[in-house]
């Protein structure tokens, strides 16, 4: 394992406890095959989407939740043992970490210049992570924390946002999708997904300016579907259609 020579010696020591825990989560579960049984992405998918699709496209960032979630928590766990603390005791150190996270180092200028959107969906995997992790490692012990989540991952942003309803084994019923061949039976499909809580939340936070976890509470899952006219692919109808998200598109 090879470190960046711009990493603070200090650093390194619990980027390395980081590091080690993906190696591990590896050599016990196969990270690359667990991820890919949550990979249902849609977007851009030309087919039309099914039922088990909508269920399944977040599962790809629940999954992505856990790994990272879990070995932030053993990065801070080992950052602080010196000291007598612990990820339990030192909720404003592990609050200072998420907000650092949004913020970046004073050298990340393309972090800085970058699109809300994808700063939020950066960091979502650690800053949301580390709670779920957190949560789960104080209400049901290391086991389940750990190797529990890989056999019984979270299906939803909302199971990673709000961990009572990953804990309490909550199942809300998928929404039913409509007959897209049908209603749109003259227009090409172009785009379609599953708009979770986290894509809700980060939108109430562009859009209205509160606290998107605290108004997407209860909130599980939405679907997006875009379609344009046959043969119209210069890629205009498309830009269109994404236009009136300009949160994608601005800070």
């Amino acid at each position: 394992m090879n470190l960046l020579d711009w990493v603070d010696v200090e650093q390194q020591r619990p980027v390395l406890a980081h590091e080690l825990t993906h190696a591990l989560q590896d050599q016990s579960f196969g990270l690359e095959k667990w991820m890919k049984a949550g990979a249902a992405d849609l977007a851009g998918n030309s087919r039309d989407s099914t039922q088990g699709d909508i269920e399944n496209d977040e599962t790809a960032a629940a999954r992505q939740a856990v790994v990272e979630g879990q070995a932030m928590v053993v990065l801070i766990d080992y950052m602080l043992e010196p000291t007598g603390q612990s990820l339990k005791d030192s909720p404003q150190i592990v609050e200072a970490l998420k907000q650092g996270m949004l913020v970046g180092t004073a050298d990340s200028i393309q972090f800085h210049n970058a699109p809300l959107y994808l700063k939020e969906a950066l960091t979502f995997p650690y800053r949301f992570g580390i709670d779920f992790v957190a949560d789960v490692l104080a209400k049901g012990g290391k086991e389940k924390a750990f190797a529990g989540v890989f056999g019984n991952p979270p299906r939803t942003t909302r199971e990673i946002m709000e961990p009572k309803t990953y804990l309490s084994g909550e199942h809300v019923e998928p929404m039913r999708l409509p007959n897209f061949q049908q209603i749109f039976k003259l227009y090409e499909h172009f785009d379609s997904g599953a708009v979770g809580e986290n894509l809700r939340s980060l939108f109430l936070i562009k859009r209205v300016g509160i606290s998107g976890g605290r108004a997407c509470a209860g909130f599980d899952c939405d679907f997006e579907a875009s379609f344009g006219q046959h043969g119209y692919d210069d890629g205009r109808q498309r830009d269109a259609a994404f236009s009136g998200i300009d949160f994608f598109g601005d800070s």
